[in-house]
């Protein structure tokens, strides 16, 4: 999952965010690189996985409490990602279609851009 992102940070991010909102279509289902229905499915099965994980270990103290720690981090990034990120990322989307925007948007789109390597760092500290 870390190589992914990273991929997608370093390289997808910088394109659709260089120019907005004429970038903004990048984006789109369909007409750009949408890639919704392969974060979907990679965080679902990594979240399983996660909690398989924390089951099949439950009986070794150590090991529990890192995953336990470990998923709380995790869980919190994930609360960051759904309530600030992908409402920010629809918006931008919803812009490309209708070419409606926003005054603050070379604000937004800076701050999503910016905010997005703290968030990337942190996913990758915690799965180390």
């Amino acid at each position: 999952m870390n190589g992914a992102q990273i991929f997608e940070t370093l390289v997808f991010v910088p394109k659709w965010t260089e120019s907005p909102p004429e970038n903004f279509k990048l984006l789109l289902d369909g007409k750009g690189t949408s890639l919704k229905v392969f974060w979907i499915v990679f965080h679902s099965l990594h979240e399983i996985t996660f909690i398989l994980a924390i089951i099949f270990c439950w009986k070794i103290e150590p090991v529990r409490n890192w995953l336990l720690v470990s998923f709380v981090f995790h869980f919190a990034v994930k609360a960051w990602t759904l309530s600030y990120f992908a409402p920010n990322l629809i918006d931008f989307q919803k812009m490309a279609e209708s070419a409606t925007f926003t005054e603050d948007l070379a604000h937004r789109n800076f701050l999503w851009q910016t905010l997005n390597y703290s968030r990337v760092i942190l996913f990758v500290t915690i799965s180390c």
